[in-house]
């Protein structure tokens, strides 16, 4: 059987999994065991991970999450970073920390380190997938988050929701759309900012003249470097690129996922193999039918 490697991005695919089933509810309306633990999100993400495994014909799969105490090496960094964000729900929370576990015994491999996000993992894991594996096996990365943008290359391809549509987004996609490389997606934010993460960018600078400049000097460096040379069309942007250049060069270090952990050294270890009766359990504990 052709290897199809699914990669998940925990956080995102539970934010969407607890949302879709709390929507318009109080939380004393959510579904919990006779324990009280929550179930609602638990129960939905089972159920769009097997739908995600039949859908795409998966064999491997590596489910990733973000420090568990949220410390990390980015707010050393930008203190500011993710610092608006709201305080979650505490059924979210409580879930963030089952979902984990949930998943360890049902058998799939997942993966948590300290000071890291769940992003950064999943680039760490595709890297190994592809030393080990080669370039031409297929795979999927579930998130909705654009920041994953700049991992899609020839046959890894992210999959999200848009509206009620199941999105396959391509390389070939990402470039039709931008008309940038992926690998140009964190210089296009460093200058671009980030309101969710709290990155500051360059204010001023919007796309129609970001994404022609990356097109022309492919990195925030190399435009730098080129500021003085710009077309006429741009000369109107060249003081806010000068006074904001730290923190456009800040931007993209906090923008680019960094690859360089080997997490595995056989990808046998991410085999896709669910025992019946560790199946039969959670979906029982769920009230799965």
């Amino acid at each position: 059987m052709k290897k199809k490697l699914m990669i998940i991005d925990g956080p995102n695919m539970l934010n969407r999994a607890y949302y879709a089933t709390a929507y318009g509810r109080d939380e004393s309306q959510l579904e919990k065991d006779d324990k009280g633990f929550y179930l609602n999100g638990l129960k939905m993400f089972v159920q769009m991970f097997e739908g995600y495994v039949e859908r795409l014909g998966i064999t491997h799969t590596a489910i990733t999450w973000d420090d568990k105490d949220g410390k990390y090496f980015r707010k050393k960094m930008f203190p500011s970073y993710k610092g608006h964000r709201g305080e979650k729900p505490f059924p979210l929370k409580q879930q963030l920390v089952s979902c984990n576990s949930m998943m360890k015994k049902l058998g799939i491999a997942t993966f948590q380190m300290d000071a890291l996000e769940a992003d950064d993992l999943c680039a760490c894991i595709l890297r190994g997938w592809r030393e080990l594996e080669g370039e031409t096996s297929e795979v999927f990365i579930i998130s909705a988050d654009k920041d994953l943008f700049q991992l899609l290359e020839p046959n890894t391809y992210q999959v999200f929701k848009k509206g009620n549509q199941e999105i396959v987004y391509s390389f070939d996609n990402f470039k039709e759309e931008y008309g940038i490389n992926p690998a140009s997606w964190s210089d296009y934010k460093g200058i671009a900012g980030d309101k969710s993460d709290g990155l500051p960018g360059c204010v001023g600078v919007g796309d129609k003249a970001i994404l022609p400049l990356l097109q022309k000097y492919i990195t925030v460096e190399n435009l730098y470097q080129n500021l003085s040379q710009l077309p006429k069309e741009f000369n109107r942007y060249i003081k806010k690129l000068e006074e904001q250049q730290d923190q456009v060069y800040l931007s993209k270090i906090l923008a680019t996922i960094i690859d360089e952990l080997r997490l595995f050294d056989s990808t046998e270890f991410l085999s896709l193999h669910l025992e019946d009766k560790k199946k039969a359990s959670l979906y029982k504990w769920l009230n799965i039918a």
